[in-house]
């Protein structure tokens, strides 16, 4: 104890409050809002399995977008969240992609964003007064959600394949490969040469790899043989469905960094 310092005085402190105090923070960390999320998510997926061309990509990529949406919603009433980002967090377009393509062919998707408090106006799904605390939980449960369809997804299956057919260099510098062609078409979707990748080129580090024509046809890839190319699908339109390459690109990362975690527990 340093010389000449003052002694302590007594303790003043109502350590019963202390503790309530406690337990109050204690239960409102750890305490779950219930939200609508499981149920719905289970109708969701009955739904899906019952359609004739039943695919685990729709399902999956549906709770991914609600769970964006659910996101920007929260991170709207964020203190540094700008006014105009905020109201633009709180509303989802119908003509945009996220809604055409992946929410509205799932009818449970939109009984989701009713149950958490949209409303259609003005072609605009919006959410005016949202429940914070219930959007957060539900953004949690969302992704547990979407953990327990991860190791049905086509992209998750092909990849888990490829890194357990090739060596990890091998694989990372195809994946990497992959990301960035991706990551080009994302930035500016109408140049039509992102649109073709070059398959020497793809495997001009690696060669071959076994799995890697199924993982470019599970990332919306169409293999040309004779013009060695792969070709980005496009819409019935002829659009660039931007929300699904987005989609199959966050979930091509995600599943590599799963790979690697499953190989090192190994």
């Amino acid at each position: 104890k340093p010389k000449n310092t003052p002694p302590l005085p007594p303790a003043t402190a109502d350590l019963d409050k202390l503790k309530k105090c406690r337990q109050v923070i204690y239960d409102t960390v750890h305490k779950r809002t219930a939200t609508c999320i499981p149920q719905m998510m289970q109708l969701l997926r009955e739904d899906e399995k019952k359609r004739e061309k039943f695919t685990p990509e729709r399902a999956l990529y549906a709770a991914m977008s609600l769970r964006s949406l659910f996101a920007n919603v929260v991170a709207s009433g964020s203190p540094d969240a700008h006014v105009k980002a905020s109201l633009d967090f709180l509303s989802l377009d119908t003509t945009s992609q996220i809604f055409r393509f992946r929410l509205r062919p799932v009818p449970r998707s939109v009984e989701i964003l009713e149950k958490m408090g949209y409303k259609l106006v003005r072609g605009y799904w919006r959410v005016t007064e949202p429940d914070m605390a219930m959007f957060e939980a539900a953004v949690a449960d969302l992704s547990l959600e979407i953990a327990k369809m991860k190791p049905d997804s086509p992209v998750f299956k092909a990849v888990h394949k490829l890194v357990k057919a090739n060596s990890d260099s091998a694989a990372k510098s195809f994946i990497g490969v992959l990301m960035a062609c991706m990551d080009k078409i994302l930035e500016d979707p109408d140049n039509t040469k992102y649109h073709k990748l070059k398959l020497k080129a793809l495997y001009r580090k690696t060669g071959p790899l076994d799995g890697g024509r199924q993982l470019l046809q599970k990332l919306g890839f169409r293999i040309d043989d004779i013009e060695e190319v792969a070709l980005l699908r496009l819409t019935k339109k002829g659009e660039v469905d931007i929300s699904i390459i987005g989609l199959r690109r966050s979930e091509l990362e995600r599943s590599w960094a799963d790979s690697l975690a499953a190989r090192a527990r190994r």
